[in-house]
Parts: structure tokens; C-alpha cells; sequence
């Protein structure tokens, strides 16, 4: 039994089957040691405009991609799922070195053009047989270099970087002392709120002491060197500045859509609940159109619904990009929004 589709390819192009790329690769790779056997270097030409249609214009335009996704995959199953990124930007080097090969030997320097034409051969096969795919670790190392991790949208941003704002005012110094007993408040607008919460609604002054333990933690956590102190202000400050991660607005919009997708589907099964009680009270002679009418409409709505999911669901795997697996949500269906 062969694995249902979990990402549209044509639709879902943040992500990809792992094994389209090992598909494309091989392509490339035999045609490329094609050319270099039969002396026709015309080839490697064909490979690099083929490879640069599908970068510009999408899969669809892509034909190991139409073989894959229509002949291989509907046969075999789906495989794992991974960051269409990296497969991208080794297409991208592939394009590169193929061109320059083209032009190598369009310019007579036979040897540099099959060289390149080899390389790209060696390496593509490689990918293929054995998954190492070197133009997608590159993409990884540079990533990395970049600071560019999974859920690096969550990772913590450093308060002084954040609108040029000074150390002392993000948290805890280098210079001085750190605060002892939350006299440092007497620096900051939260001072005067925390005395008047402690002078109203305490009564004594171990009452206003038990007030105030709320803003000594929050002190406490402040005045840590380079960690939840920066945190905590730049989340301070993205929040009054009205910043929002990309990964937040997702799930914001996620969730959104899928309460209203439930309302829906909701609605639309009472419909069909009133719908069958008003059919078994109708005259034999309306009962014909009556239900024809209403299995339009369901067909028509379960349509609409089914767009919906796959918006949402793409939308969810988004979202699982840019966050840590514990942050990862799973795929909406029609039975987990009824149940």
C-alpha cells in the first residue's frame, strides 16, 4: 500500500519529497556522463536551460519533477518530507557549472567544458545513489554561518543591537554592581507602580513586601548577564514597537482560519441535518429536485472545504520550518476539525 500525499508538490513548494531531488539528480548526472561519452557537449547545454526553466517558472515546468511527481511517486508512495531550500540552491550550482561548461565549449576550451561537465556529473550521481547531495550542504553550511537554524525566529534577539538602545537600560551592566533588593526599579517608570501596589493594597509592610515579590523576580531574571536579561527586553521592545516574528503571525493565522474552517464545517452539517428532516416531510413529486439540490450544495461545499484544508496545510508546514519540533503542529483534517 503506497503512502497518501501529505504536501502538494505544486502547491506546497516550501517543502519537498526528499526522494524528487535524488530523481533530478540522476537525470542530470547520466545525461551529464552521456554527453562526455558521446562527445556531444550540446547536452549539457539542454540540462542547464532545463534546470534554469524549472528555478524560474516552478515544478510544473520541470520534467524529472513531472516524472516523478506523476509517474514515480503516485506508484511508489511518498517519501520523507524535507526543506525545499537546499535541493534549490544545488540546482542553482548546477545551472552554474553546466552553463559554464556550455560556454567552455562554445568558446573552444574543450578540456575546462568537459571538466566542469564531469564535475557535475560526479557529484550529481553521488547525490543520487548516495544522498549526499554537496550543493545542499553547502546551502546548510552557509546557513549556519548566517545564523540561519530551525525556529531561528525564536532564538533570542540581543537588547543592545535593538534600536541602538544602551546595556544599562536592557538589563544588568558590565560597569556597575548588579541591584540588590530591587532598588534598581528606582531607575525605570515601573518604580512608581510597584510602590503604589505595594502602599494600596498591602496592609503593613510584609504585605507590601509579598506585593512586590512578583517584580523581584522579574528583576532577578532581568539582571542575568547576556541571557533572559537581553531576552527579555528585546521581547519588551518588539512588543511595544508592534514587531511580530514571521512564525508568530503563521500561527496566528492558522488558528484563525481554523476555527472559522470549523464553524463552517459545523454549519454545514446542521444544514444537512435540517436538509434530511425537511426531504422525509416533502410530497413525492418535490422529493426528486429537493435532494438533487442538496447534493449539489454538499458537493459544492465539501469542495470548498477541501481548498481551505490545503491552504491551512500549507500554511502548517510553513510554520514547521521556522519553528523547533516541540513547536510543530500537525496537519488539519476534515475529522479532527468535526470531532
Amino acid at each position: 500500500m503506497t503512502r497518501a500525499r501529505t504536501a502538494d508538490p505544486w502547491l506546497d513548494t516550501d517543502v519537498i519529497d526528499s526522494r524528487a531531488p535524488r530523481t533530478n539528480q540522476a537525470v542530470v548526472g547520466t545525461l551529464s556522463l552521456l554527453a562526455f561519452l558521446t562527445g556531444w557537449w550540446p547536452i549539457l547545454g539542454l540540462l542547464a536551460a532545463q534546470l534554469a526553466i524549472g528555478l524560474r517558472f516552478g515544478r510544473k515546468y520541470c520534467l524529472p519533477c513531472l516524472l516523478y511527481f506523476g509517474v514515480i511517486q503516485p506508484r511508489f508512495g511518498e517519501g520523507p518530507i524535507e526543506d525545499s531550500r537546499p535541493p534549490r540552491f544545488a540546482n542553482m550550482v548546477g545551472v552554474a557549472f553546466l552553463g559554464s561548461a556550455t560556454v567552455a565549449h562554445a568558446l573552444g576550451a574543450t578540456e575546462i567544458g568537459w571538466a566542469l561537465g564531469l564535475i557535475v556529473a560526479a557529484l550529481a550521481l553521488l547525490a543520487a545513489t548516495t544522498g549526499l547531495c554537496v550543493g545542499c550542504e553547502m546551502y546548510k553550511i552557509g546557513a549556519r554561518i548566517r545564523g540561519i537554524r530551525p525556529g531561528a525566529d525564536r532564538r533570542a534577539v540581543h537588547a543592545p543591537a535593538v534600536h541602538g538602545l544602551p546595556r544599562a537600560r536592557a538589563g544588568a551592566s558590565r560597569g556597575r554592581p548588579p541591584c540588590r533588593h530591587g532598588r534598581c526599579l528606582a531607575a525605570t517608570r515601573d518604580r512608581p507602580q510597584v510602590r503604589h501596589r505595594a502602599r494600596t493594597h498591602g496592609r503593613g509592610r510584609r504585605a507590601g513586601r509579598a506585593r512586590d515579590r512578583p517584580h523581584r523576580l522579574i528583576l532577578g531574571v532581568m539582571q542575568e548577564e547576556d541571557g533572559p536579561a537581553d531576552t527579555w527586553a528585546a521581547r519588551h521592545i518588539m512588543r511595544n514597537a508592534g514587531a511580530t516574528p514571521e512564525w508568530a503571525a503563521l500561527r496566528k493565522e492558522i488558528d484563525d482560519r481554523t476555527a472559522g474552517l470549523r464553524r463552517r464545517l459545523v454549519a454545514h452539517r446542521e444544514w444537512l441535518h435540517d436538509r434530511t428532516r425537511l426531504l422525509a416531510e416533502l410530497p413525492a413529486d418535490r422529493i426528486l429536485d429537493a435532494v438533487k439540490a442538496t447534493e449539489a450544495r454538499d458537493v459544492r461545499v465539501r469542495a470548498e472545504i477541501e481548498i481551505a484544508l490545503s491552504e491551512i496545510n500549507a500554511l502548517v508546514r510553513r510554520y514547521d520550518l521556522l519553528v523547533v519540533p516541540a513547536m510543530q503542529l500537525p496537519l488539519v483534517t476534515a475529522e479532527r476539525l468535526g470531532s
